[in-house]
């Protein structure tokens, strides 16, 4: 079957493997749907040397796909049923994962896609605690989306109340950043998109931003003010650029919200001193960790309700034979979400 590796340096391949057989406790699963994710271009762009253990995994944490096969002492599913793959691997036990908010585990195992293996390959092995079942009115491409980068952007909207009250800037137009725009528009915000790309700035336009900035025209804190006067009511920050972090509190009126969303470098700085820093305005700023797995119900019928178009976020359908040209292009930072399709 067919399997992609990412060996970093901007080099991804797709190698021939032999089919994964179910364990106790497994199931094996046909992909029909995954994607790229940001996170996944972290290792794609680092020098990684010959015996990183992140090479030898398959990528893909976005899996959606049925269940072919079913391993001894598995209960609760049959061969047939849709799933999308919850991809973080936890404990089960610590008050987080109890309490159904697996994102927060203290004693995170790891994750699909990173260790182990996942769903950029034609078959994956999954353990059914990570199994969702797909409602039968989204397809696997939807199921796909919501397997990471709709909660993703939905928990720090959910988790800072975002309304129609609101003003929000959405701060870098990747995947996650233009579900944001979609899913904040769907409760009522005005949002402004801030990205240098203007491929992905048109992009965000079209599905319905009220307006878009590019960071690197003028300072972006004056440019939100122009628009926004006294400052955004809220912000989220998607993009994990050091720029980014930096500019949070110049966008912000007094008393105001900020999400961090976007994986940054260690370091990033958030400018906290000075009459218009963190400190003086009393921004509120909290780290938005993927979302808890008992929202999924809630993501996916607040999608349903407000008829959100999630798959307008696409720009590319590919399939996993051309993994080294998807991962391209994502690395470009002008495209919107890329998939897999496994028909």
């Amino acid at each position: 079957m067919r399997a992609m590796r990412v060996l970093g340096e901007g080099q991804a391949i797709v190698t021939d493997r032999p089919m994964p057989q179910p364990g106790p406790g497994q199931v094996l699963l046909k992909m029909r749907a995954a994607a790229i994710c940001g996170s996944d271009l972290h290792r794609y762009k680092l020098k990684l040397s010959d015996d990183d253990p992140t090479r030898r995994f398959v990528p893909g944490h976005e899996p959606c796909g049925d269940i072919v096969e079913v391993g001894p002492g598995v209960d609760g599913w049959s061969v047939g049923e849709r799933t999308v793959v919850y991809h973080r691997v936890t404990c089960m036990q610590c008050l987080y994962c109890i309490a159904g908010e697996r994102n927060l585990c203290v004693n995170r195992l790891g994750a699909y896609g990173f260790d182990p293996d996942g769903a950029n390959q034609d078959y994956m092995i999954a353990w059914p605690d990570h199994l969702i079942r797909l409602p039968d009115d989204f397809d696997h491409v939807e199921g796909a989306l919501f397997a990471c980068q709709v909660g993703t952007a939905y928990h720090p909207l959910k988790t800072m109340n975002v309304s129609g009250r609101d003003r929000l800037v959405v701060s870098g137009l990747g995947p996650v950043g233009l579900f944001t725009v979609q899913l904040a528009k769907a409760m009522g915000a005005t949002v402004a998109g801030v990205d240098p790309s203007p491929e992905r700035r048109q992009l965000a336009e079209r599905l319905g931003a009220d307006a878009v900035l590019d960071p690197t025209a003028n300072p972006i804190g004056e440019a939100v003010h122009s628009i926004f006067p006294g400052g955004a009511d809220k912000l989220a920050e998607t993009s994990g650029a050091t720029s980014a972090h930096r500019a949070v509190s110049s966008q912000l009126r007094t008393n105001g919200q900020a999400a961090i969303v976007g994986l940054s470098h260690p370091g990033a700085p958030l400018d906290l001193g000075g009459l218009d820093g963190i400190l003086f305005q009393q921004i509120h700023v909290f780290g938005s960790n993927l979302y808890p797995n008992k929202d999924f119900d809630e993501i996916v019928d607040f999608v349903r309700r407000k008829k959100v178009p999630i798959k307008d976020v696409i720009t590319h359908e590919m399939g996993v034979e051309d993994g080294p040209e998807a991962f391209q292009i994502a690395a470009g930072a002008s495209a919107g979400k890329i998939v897999f399709r496994f028909d």
